[in-house]
């Protein structure tokens, strides 16, 4: 009898995997990227922790939206540079499951080493032990965050991002530190990258006060790196649970967007 040639679907089945069931924490969850990441996630049958700083209302709203996929949904009100207010994200998931995570998504940001660095790393340390061999720890980067230095160097980077860019590319690197540490432990490690992601809160606020800088400058990134000009917080949360399902991706994998049109 002939042996049966892989098809086109076996070779995609075999690339892929079901999020359904498993649990994800993402911070900073609460609106743009996060929240979109968030939905991405819950329409794959993950189970969610949310997490806000504050505006309660709008946190209330999205963890609505995730419950109506069929999934538990729980946002938490915390400070993640407070470990106290970190121990609560760990209580939400021991109370509701089980004391386990699968997916951690780094989305919380600023222009200080506290929450880039300091507080991405307690929470790896904070997590790492209850999350099972074949979990994912997701780090959401910018791409003047991820080419800083080559980019400090040839001014290009606006000058009003340049700390937030610094604090991210070193937060990139304390977790890079780690990679041994994470396959050690059966951890994968991905680093998500977009380029302008053109409809999120912080982007209409840069570009009101911006506006050609921004453009400019971005334009002039993208057109070196061959990136596309823009995407949406909507095609970023999707290409997050995309990159979550495929089981080829190497512990370091940095994701650009190339195949997306802008």
């Amino acid at each position: 009898m002939m042996e049966r040639q892989p098809t086109g679907q076996d070779n995609l089945e075999n690339r892929e995997r079901s999020l359904a069931g498993k649990v994800a924490l993402i911070t900073g969850s609460s609106r743009d990227i996060g929240a979109e990441i968030a939905k991405a996630l819950a329409i794959e049958g993950v189970n969610i922790i949310g997490n806000y700083r504050n505006k309660k209302k709008r946190a209330d709203e999205v963890q609505k939206t995730l419950r109506s996929f069929g999934v538990t949904s729980e946002f938490v009100q915390a400070d993640i540079t407070d470990e106290d207010d970190r121990n609560k994200l760990i209580e939400t998931a021991q109370n509701l499951f089980g004391g386990k995570v699968d997916i951690l998504v780094l989305n919380a940001s600023g222009p200080s080493r506290d929450i880039n660095v300091n507080a991405a790393n307690s929470l790896v340390d904070e997590f790492l032990p209850i999350m099972p061999k074949g979990s994912t720890i997701i780090l959401m980067q910018s791409v003047p965050g991820h080419f800083e230095p080559q980019l400090e160097e040839l001014f290009i980077t606006p000058e009003f991002y340049r700390p937030i860019a610094k604090a991210k590319h070193e937060g990139e690197e304390s977790l890079r530190s780690r990679l041994k540490e994470f396959k050690e432990n059966g951890i994968s490690f991905i680093v998500v990258c977009p380029p302008e992601v053109s409809d999120t809160a912080n982007m209409r606020v840069f570009k009101s006060r911006y506006d050609v800088l921004i453009s400019d400058k971005q334009a002039k990134i993208s057109e070196m790196l061959g990136l596309p000009g823009v995407v949406t917080k909507e095609q970023v949360g999707k290409k997050v649970a995309e990159l979550l399902k495929r089981k080829d991706l190497p512990t370091g994998y940095v994701e650009f967007f190339r195949l997306i049109s802008s």
